[in-house]
């Protein structure tokens, strides 16, 4: 079968998979949310190898109004003029929203918990994309953190999955131990949109043959543990399960 026609097939496993499903990030320990009153912004931002990233930022608007909140990259856009623009998805307005990174005052890095300058922070995960060092690690990553906190909770023993996969990644693909570790720090960072799943098994198709079939299977195993680590099996966890299930099962053959 074709990689089109491979894809198409996929396509339809996964379209039950409602596309508002999101993991939200948690606060940093300390912060919580400051949002005053704003207009409805009607942003459409593409994706690019920030997605998926979440930073709680301190924000200065056009009128001097400041705010505190989470936010989640889809996009770092540089708009006419060279000013750059973050295309977000605002987890206090529960809407898009577009940033200016000039008048972004503070981040603070969810997976190490370090207060960083906006420009220079965005800059960096601009030029480079997530900090751990593997792509196809970061897409493991992602693809677990969804499966794991698209219904909203995030339990200790599915946390220890995502961490003994990560382990098992990195044996099967060779990766350093600093490369493991970050990915596993990294995880408190992700906050996957149903979008970004999607994104993410495109990109493990398109991986040469032999990675992607190792890859695929790790991930079957890896799902089926996350989604019973906690014991409890909602009625949408287990219908998401099976259809995520068929569609690594076509990527592993």
């Amino acid at each position: 079968m074709s990689v089109e026609a491979t894809w198409r097939t996929i396509e339809a496993d996964i379209a039950g998979i409602p596309l508002t499903l999101r993991v939200t990030p948690i606060y940093p320990e300390g912060r919580k949310a400051r949002v005053p009153h704003e207009p409805r912004q009607a942003v459409k931002a593409g994706r690019d190898q920030t997605s998926a990233w979440s930073v709680f930022i301190s924000y200065e608007d056009v009128n001097g109004a400041l705010s505190d909140r989470r936010i989640t990259c889809r996009q770092i856009e540089r708009a006419i003029g060279g000013t750059e623009t973050i295309g977000a998805y605002c987890h206090e307005r529960n809407a898009p929203r577009a940033f200016r990174i000039d008048r972004i005052r503070e981040v603070v890095d969810l997976s190490t918990g370090e207060i960083h300058e906006g420009v220079p922070y965005f800059d960096a995960l601009r030029a480079n994309g997530f900090p751990v060092l593997d792509r196809g690690l970061a897409t493991f990553a992602k693809l677990l953190v969804f499966v794991s906190r698209c219904d909203g909770h995030a339990h200790e023993t599915e946390v220890a999955e995502i961490e003994d996969a990560l382990a098992r990644y990195a044996m099967r693909f060779d990766c350093s131990d600093t490369c493991f570790e970050r990915a596993v720090s990294d995880c408190k960072a992700l906050a996957p949109d149903a979008e970004d799943f999607r994104s993410c098994l495109g990109a493990l198709l398109r991986t040469p043959e032999e990675p992607r079939r190792k890859a695929a299977r790790l991930l079957i195993d890896a799902c089926s543990r996350v989604i019973d680590a906690d014991g409890h099996h909602a009625p949408e966890e287990v219908e998401w399960g099976i259809a995520i299930g068929a569609a690594l099962k076509r990527l592993a053959v």
